[in-house]
């Protein structure tokens, strides 16, 4: 009420951060390499797609969730499906 009273139209908001560029893991961009079709897909996913798979693959705690992630992250990119393809309207 106190902004409304003094004649306080709208504070200004702060402009968001940039954001860190995307580094892809190295296993990844070894695996995309080996396949044409997914490398070719995954290119052409938005960043925020791209993102989804590089966290979800980083974070696994260890190397056989990692290696596990990696082979289901090739067959989906490879089909064009994100991250979570699932969970989105069809």
């Amino acid at each position: 009420m106190k902004l409304n009273e003094t004649g306080v139209k709208r504070v200004a908001a702060k402009a968001p951060a940039p954001r860190k560029p995307l580094r892809v893991p190295a296993d990844l961009a070894a695996v995309l390499a080996g396949n044409g079709a997914a490398a070719v897909a995954f290119k052409k996913f938005t960043p925020s797609a791209r993102r989804e798979y590089v966290e979800w693959i980083t974070e696994a705690k260890t190397a056989p969730i990692r290696d596990r992630r990696l082979a289901t992250a090739l067959e989906w990119i490879a089909d064009g499906k994100h991250r979570n393809w699932r969970y989105e309207k069809r």
